[in-house]
């Protein structure tokens, strides 16, 4: 354990007051996951290397600190859209913060983002048609991290096709909010990852959650 993951994990179980463990699961949707429902779990699905240890433990350490995440408020919906929006919209406001904390360890993450999203992009653009109502505010989330997080260029080409510009536009404006609200500020940043919901119109179907009052 190299000292930039000692000093990560003895800061996440100070603030938790519990020890840190990881867990495998097979059916995964990424590499390693973070969630706030068991706030002490690091689950992987096969390999979990120190980088994305450390990722995943400064999504834990920002949940511990008071900073929100958005859930879904029917846990059990199928729509995998949804799931998505969820997640990416969680992790465009958490990687704003983390990404700076993880190139001074000597980390650079934003090749494994563009490979993330590319992947959708991919999806997307061969989607003649949107398949569902949460279509747009997906294409939105998706452009916000190719924007933001990734080394991709000409990012707003590739969203130029007519069925993929009103999600665009929503993505656009998703930008913004990040770039304002998402700072290492517990207050304003659930303020604004409660905007990005309302500007998706998601409250139906998100919730926002933080361990501690805000």
């Amino acid at each position: 354990m190299t000292p930039g993951l000692m000093r990560v994990l003895h800061d996440v179980e100070a603030l938790a007051k519990e020890e840190m463990y990881a867990m495998q699961r097979s059916d995964l949707f990424g590499n390693c996951v973070f969630d706030p429902l068991t706030p002490t779990v690091i689950r992987y699905r096969s390999i979990l290397t120190e980088e994305c240890c450390i990722h995943e433990l400064l999504h834990a350490k920002l949940w511990h600190s008071g900073f929100g995440f958005l859930r879904l408020r029917n846990p059990y919906d199928p729509n995998e859209s949804l799931r998505h929006i969820a997640s990416m919209l969680n992790g465009t406001f958490h990687h704003a913060i983390i990404f700076p904390k993880l190139l001074d360890l000597g980390i650079d993450p934003k090749e494994n983002e563009s490979r993330g999203v590319r992947s959708f992009l991919a999806k997307l653009i061969t989607t003649s048609e949107p398949q569902d109502s949460f279509f747009n505010p997906l294409v939105a989330v998706v452009y916000s991290r190719a924007k933001l997080e990734t080394t991709l260029s000409q990012i707003d080409e590739e969203f130029a096709s007519e069925h993929l510009r009103p999600g665009k536009q929503l993505g656009i404006q998703l930008v913004a909010i990040v770039d304002k609200y998402a700072i290492d500020d517990q207050r304003s940043f659930n303020e604004g990852l409660r905007k990005a919901m309302v500007l998706l119109q998601m409250q139906s179907f998100l919730q926002f959650g933080a361990p501690t009052p805000t």
